[in-house]
């Protein structure tokens, strides 16, 4: 260190560019020499490359977050950090009751998966990151107007699809104590989220 310290220069770097969200994968593609201002569309395209799922010009890819929502509230960004094998199994089911040829479910590690629509409308969309709404109400952040496909499949057959994700593999859950499950008068439950 002390030899890289004699040799290399000091000073302050910009990662985030005016106008853009300060994060990681904002400063990580700065760092990496890409301009976010002209390369950067949202944190999920990249983590979609990082799995090798292949992207066309008119597919959209969300972050799909599973997490843990109790009476109207965020409570947990990242369902307890919810093991990768359960994830998978969430994922899964999330397919095969949601997923369709426009809608597509990967799955990826622990709370973090990806969600491809096929043929999406071209634009900006803003998406709320869940971490960014720990402790609130989830309702008022979800895409409004012309994103409104993500709203519908976030609730489409609502009861059926919690009780889908909340059957897969719960059982496994209930010695976890990091993991809230419906053991409490079903008012918890485990839902994906796009952001």
């Amino acid at each position: 260190m002390d030899a890289v310290a004699r040799a290399g220069r000091v000073g302050l770097v910009k990662t985030i560019p005016d106008g853009l969200s300060p994060g990681s994968d904002v400063a990580n593609m700065s760092l990496m020499g890409y301009d976010p201002a002209a390369y950067y569309s949202g944190r999920a395209p990249i983590e979609a490359a990082s799995m090798g799922i292949k992207l066309k010009n008119t597919d959209v890819a969300f972050r799909c977050n599973l997490v843990t929502l109790k009476c109207g509230l965020m409570v947990d960004y990242s369902a307890g950090h919810i093991e990768t094998a359960d994830a998978h199994e969430i994922i899964a089911a999330l397919q095969k009751e949601l997923g369709s040829p426009t809608v597509t479910f990967y799955p990826g590690v622990s709370y973090r998966h990806i969600t491809v629509m096929a043929d999406f409308p071209a634009g900006k969309l803003d998406c709320t990151p869940p971490h960014d709404i720990s402790g609130k109400e989830y309702a008022p952040t979800f895409p409004q107007a012309r994103a409104r496909i993500l709203c519908e499949l976030s609730w489409r057959r609502r009861d059926r699809f919690l009780l889908l994700v909340l059957s897969t593999s719960d059982a496994r859950r209930r010695g976890n104590p990091r993991l809230p499950t419906s053991g409490s008068g079903g008012r918890e439950k485990r839902l994906c989220c796009q952001a």
